[in-house]
């Protein structure tokens, strides 16, 4: 297989479930989750949580709703 490999954020884009995990964030976050535990829940490591923030941008806006959600509170 000749190319990049697609990282965690890539695959879920391309098999449709993107929209549903970054909206599982944005809950998430909104109700005090962790970053750990969104890890968790997503079936991913810490670290790539950190990887894919710093990579993607939708990914990192997510976060950001939810914490700005959480204030709203």
């Amino acid at each position: 297989m000749k190319g990049k490999m697609l990282d965690t954020y890539e695959r879920w884009q391309k098999s449709g479930h993107l929209n549903l995990k970054l909206k599982s964030i944005t809950e998430m976050t909104a109700k005090r989750a962790t970053q750990r535990q969104v890890a968790e829940y997503l079936g991913i490591t810490e670290k790539t949580v950190i990887r894919l923030r710093k990579k993607h941008p939708k990914f990192e806006a997510a976060f950001q709703f939810g914490d700005e959600q959480l204030k709203k509170i």
